[in-house]
């Protein structure tokens, strides 16, 4: 089952994030739904990349609490100086590998959390935010574009 953030929750959130959960067990009218994936809309992937500017991307694997192995694609943009007149602001190849680094970081951290706090984070754009706030280098937008479930626990009801 394919779902929004709108969906999901009843509120006037960003329709440009697409959620999937896999359906367990239904139960008259009620089913048992398990997170199975996240990404973005292609508008949004494509919003991201620009012209003269430094794409930075990130992929890791992390294995959460409750047994989920997920894997985060992070996508980062660089920004222009203010008060810049050059056409291009490209970053230097040591500020792509500590924005790495700390991508890196950010998805370690959530080792210690289970997958409703880490559908919860994602609904709320925080890696992204954390890595824009940490980074010492000029980053215009930071997103995890992508969550893939590579093994799921098994659920018995």
């Amino acid at each position: 089952v394919h779902s929004n953030s709108l969906s999901i929750k009843n509120s006037s959130g960003d329709i440009r994030k697409k959620y999937s959960f896999l359906v367990n067990k239904i139960m008259g009218t009620e089913c048992h739904a398990a997170f199975n994936g996240f990404s973005v809309t292609s508008d949004r992937r494509n919003e991201i990349a620009k012209r003269n500017h430094s794409l930075i991307e990130a992929v890791r694997d992390v294995e959460l609490s409750d047994s989920y192995k997920l894997r985060f694609e992070i996508v980062a943009v660089s920004k222009r100086e203010k008060g810049s007149v050059k056409r291009t602001c490209y970053v230097k190849r040591n500020q792509i590998k500590e924005v790495r680094q700390l991508m890196f970081e950010e998805i370690n951290q959530l080792k210690e959390k289970n997958v409703e706090e880490v559908v919860q984070l994602l609904e709320e754009e925080f890696i992204g935010k954390q890595i824009l706030k940490k980074s010492n280098v000029l980053l215009g937008d930071c997103v995890v574009l992508k969550v893939k479930v590579l093994r799921s626990p098994s659920i018995s009801l």
